[in-house]
Formats: structure tokens, C-alpha cells, sequence
């Protein structure tokens, strides 16, 4: 149990000093601009197709 303990201690103080020592790249800022830019495509896409529903369906009943 000590040696998954010991494991797992040292495990999170690479990850925290990984984090610490490497800046953000310009190559991990332009993926997260690209993501966050197909996620509000996505979302945009997902309205418009929700509000063709509604009018398609929601006017036909009327």
C-alpha cells in the first residue's frame, strides 16, 4: 500500500512540475483556439437545427 501511495505522490508532483516548468506553446494555444472555435460551430449548428425543427413542426401543427 506504501508503494501505491509513494506511486501515486510522485506521479502528481511530475504532473504539478510538469505544469509549472513548460510554458504554454504557441502549437497548444492554436489548437485551443481551434477547438473552441469548432465548439461554437457546433453549438451554432445545433440552434439552427433546433429552430428549423420548431418552425417546421411547431407551425405545421397550427
Amino acid at each position: 500500500m506504501d508503494g501505491a501511495v509513494a506511486g501515486a505522490a510522485s506521479h502528481l508532483r511530475n504532473a504539478a512540475d510538469h505544469q509549472v516548468s513548460a510554458p504554454v506553446s504557441s502549437v497548444d494555444e492554436e489548437i485551443r483556439r481551434r477547438n473552441v472555435r469548432t465548439a461554437l460551430w457546433l453549438a451554432a449548428t445545433a440552434v439552427a437545427v433546433f429552430v428549423m425543427f420548431l418552425l417546421r413542426y411547431g407551425m405545421s401543427s397550427q
